[in-house]
């Protein structure tokens, strides 16, 4: 059964290797979410595969710019429900 919304954890390796990743989300470091989310792509995660699922982005910390860009990189792949999450860690 697919859970209806995902995070994407989009920190670095080095920042999942110190804090780890967000916990019952996907990692996706760096720009990894292109690749991940392409039908095609011989690197695709069964999990981003449905343009029609919620998705939340997020590096982790705030100023969440890398995944504010991961959410838009999501939204020009024809996702229909993505927002990103500033500074998730502090949640």
């Amino acid at each position: 059964m697919t859970k209806k919304v995902l995070l994407v954890d989009v920190s670095d390796t080095a920042e999942m290797d110190t804090t780890g990743v967000y916990p019952n989300a996907v990692a996706a470091p760096g720009r990894a979410v292109a690749w991940m989310a392409d039908l095609e792509s011989e690197y695709r995660s069964s999990e981003l595969q449905d343009r029609t699922r919620t998705i939340f982005t997020t590096c982790g910390r705030a100023p969440s710019y890398r995944g504010a860009a991961a959410a838009n990189v999501l939204t020009s792949m024809e996702f229909q429900h993505v927002r990103f999450v500033d500074g998730a860690w502090q949640l």
